[in-house]
């Protein structure tokens, strides 16, 4: 068995001292790093991605003394826009409470536009011809999304990041 002198073994100390140190460096900017990007994830990102669908446009087209297509199902944001083709003036005016669709007369060739921005089903009809009946239903078809387990995640790996620097941990 060799001996180990007190030199030695102080060299010794210092060394684990550092690469201790070092491995708690090295512990903190890992959880740095994760922090911040749970934090810009939660925060920016995914909220961005999820919100990127561009609004579409849907067509009605009013011929024959109806509404085709009669229903329709479109997400917040899009719009639809009625088209007369039939040779007689029709409307698209609401049925339900919202009170939301009200064209006015449409003549031979005119058009209605209306952007949807709540969820529901809208129903409609024309005043001049009152069998003509369609509807309207709107999804949020963006999946909800919450960021506080995101912004939580970022804010205790921060924390702990800054324990291990202190030697807290």
């Amino acid at each position: 068995m060799a001996w180990i002198s007190t030199q030695e073994r102080q060299e010794g100390a210092i060394i684990y001292r550092t690469l201790k140190k070092r491995t708690n460096e090295n512990v903190a900017v890992i959880l740095g790093v994760v922090g911040l990007l749970s934090l810009v994830v939660g925060a920016v990102a995914l909220p961005v991605m999820l919100g990127a669908r561009g609004a579409a446009t849907s067509n009605v087209n009013i011929s024959g003394f109806a509404f085709v297509p009669q229903n329709l199902l479109i997400e917040v944001g899009d719009t639809v826009i009625w088209t007369n083709n039939d040779g007689t003036t029709h409307t698209v005016t609401s049925t339900d409470l919202t009170g939301e669709l009200d064209s006015g007369n449409i003549g031979n060739g005119g058009t209605y536009s209306h952007v949807f921005n709540a969820v529901g089903t809208f129903t409609y009809r024309c005043e001049l011809h009152t069998g003509m009946t369609g509807s309207v239903s709107v999804e949020n078809v963006i999946p909800e999304f919450s960021s506080v387990p995101f912004v939580f995640l970022g804010i205790l790996a921060l924390v702990l990041g800054l324990m291990v620097v202190r030697r807290r941990i």
